[in-house]
């Protein structure tokens, strides 16, 4: 799960995270905003058959534990992250 919403500076960014001249992944720093919170919230009520078709770019090829996985990618950035210190400090 990647977010990029709310910060200028990552226009384009997910379309530049592998750099093909230097045959490399670039993973940038990245901020959160408090509106994210909001949106993981959202995104938890939804069903499995919504979660496949909103979050997979390939929802008919996905493996049987993609649901799973994406319910705990949402878990843990809700709970194990610390929200106050990880809002857009711009780092």
């Amino acid at each position: 799960m990647t977010v990029s919403f709310g910060d200028p500076t990552w226009n384009g960014k997910l379309l530049e995270t592998y750099d093909t001249k230097n045959d490399r992944f670039q993973i940038v720093a990245c901020s959160w905003t408090s509106r994210w919170k909001y949106i993981v919230f959202s995104l938890q009520q939804l069903s499995d058959s919504e979660i496949l078709l909103r979050c997979s770019t390939s929802p008919f090829v996905e493996g049987p534990d993609f649901v799973d996985s994406e319910r705990r990618i949402l878990h843990a950035s809700l709970w194990r992250f610390c929200w106050p210190s990880s809002w857009d400090k711009k780092r």
